[in-house]
C-alpha cells in the first residue's frame, strides 16, 4: 500500500490548506478522487500528483532554485512517502499526549514531579 501515500499526503496537505484558503478547496476533490482511484488500484485520472509535482517543480525553478527543483523531479514519491510517514507519526503522537492531557486534567504534580 505504499503507492497511495503520496496521494494521501497531498490529500492531507491540501485538506489542512483548504480549510484557511478557499482557493485550494477545487484540489481537495481532485486530490481525493487520485486517492481513491489509487487506492482501488485504477490508475488516477487526473494524474494529480503529476500535477502538484509539476506546480512545484515550476516554482522553485523559477524562483532561483534549479538545483531543488531537480532533486524534488527526482524523488517527489519518495519524498511525499517519508513525509507522510512523519505526519502519521506525529499525529499519532500528539493524539496520545492529548488523550493523556485529557484523562489527567489539572491534576497536581506528585512530590513535585509532572508525568507529561
Amino acid at each position: 500500500m505504499i503507492f497511495c501515500i503520496p496521494c494521501l499526503v497531498l490529500f492531507l496537505i491540501m485538506a489542512v490548506l483548504g480549510l484557511f484558503f478557499p482557493k485550494f478547496r477545487p484540489l481537495i476533490r481532485e486530490s481525493w478522487k487520485c486517492f481513491w482511484d489509487k487506492l482501488r488500484l485504477r490508475p488516477c485520472q487526473m494524474s494529480f500528483d503529476k500535477k502538484m509535482k509539476a506546480r512545484i517543480v515550476s516554482k522553485l525553478a523559477k524562483g532561483g532554485k534549479p538545483g531543488l527543483a531537480e532533486f524534488v523531479n527526482r524523488y517527489f514519491n519518495a519524498f511525499l512517502t517519508v513525509l507522510g510517514i512523519v505526519l502519521i507519526v506525529l499525529m499519532v503522537y500528539s493524539t496520545w499526549l492529548f488523550i493523556d492531557w485529557i484523562l489527567l486534567g489539572n491534576k497536581p504534580c506528585n512530590n513535585g514531579t509532572c508525568p507529561v
